[in-house]
């Protein structure tokens, strides 16, 4: 497992791979339930330019500067 720190928020990262080639990094914040995921990266294609991003309908509002963070950790992820 792995976490990086948002603030004073320790957030879980899962980084997959799924059967139909799409790469996802997902988000949760284990304070808020120990599978709840805040939002996902992914990408089916074969460059940064073709990222998405989900917000979970159960997360509510997502901060525009959690949001900006996330993003820079999966481009990272996801060029390496």
């Amino acid at each position: 497992m792995r976490y990086e720190m948002f603030k004073d928020r320790r957030i879980h990262i899962i980084d997959l791979d799924d059967v139909n080639g799409e790469r996802v990094i997902e988000f949760s914040d284990p304070a808020t339930g120990p599978h709840e995921s805040l939002l996902a990266v992914y990408n089916s294609g074969e460059h940064w330019s073709d990222a998405k991003v989900s917000v979970s309908p159960r997360a509510g509002d997502v901060p525009a500067e959690f949001m900006e963070w996330a993003i820079q950790i999966a481009r990272r992820m996801m060029q390496a």
